[in-house]
């Protein structure tokens, strides 16, 4: 971590009624770093104080994105802090509603029929999909409350009948 110079800010030098509390976190939203003031945004040392210099060009990264929303009429707070700060790592197993059952085979085409321009591997019919989802022990809790797939493979490889296969893109590699 490197830190910033960070100085003490000076209030005293900003327009009335902008900081009415005098203290400087008061300054700005937090997370769309305007001021009361709707032209004028602050962030970094101003508001949080003497912090690291990767705090302060995120948050000036964070009113710059606020700012161009603005000057473009668009609205500062959606799509931001669509992440709460949970995390799951720990999470019970229901296997009452999975139904045992092999894998299912992806339909393939013979090897005679095949070019370089067509699928070799069909998709699966409603059927075989609805059949295949009713092997699912619902452990990718995590996946739906942390929004995203960290690609570390847990319920992959504790998956008790194989359900799924985590196909990792080749960047995350």
């Amino acid at each position: 971590m490197v830190i910033a110079i960070g100085q003490k800010a000076d209030l005293s030098v900003l327009p009335p009624g902008l900081s009415p509390s005098g203290q400087a976190a008061s300054l700005s939203d937090p997370l769309t770093f305007q001021t009361r003031r709707e032209k004028i945004f602050a962030a970094g040392d101003l508001t949080i104080g003497p912090q690291s210099v990767v705090q302060a060009m995120a948050q000036g990264r964070e009113a710059a994105v606020s700012i161009d929303r603005f000057l473009w009429g668009e609205t500062l707070r959606w799509g931001r802090a669509y992440w709460d700060g949970t995390c799951i790592t720990d999470f019970s197993i229901d296997r009452s509603g999975a139904i045992a059952r092999p894998r299912a085979a992806l339909p393939r085409l013979p090897v005679s029929s095949r070019d370089t321009r067509g699928e070799v591997e069909k998709a699966l019919g409603e059927k075989e999909a609805r059949e295949e989802a009713e092997r699912c022990l619902n452990c990718g809790r995590p996946g739906e409350v942390n929004r995203t797939c960290w690609y570390c493979l847990p319920c992959e490889i504790e998956c008790p009948v194989d359900a799924l296969e985590v196909r990792i893109p080749y960047l995350v590699r």
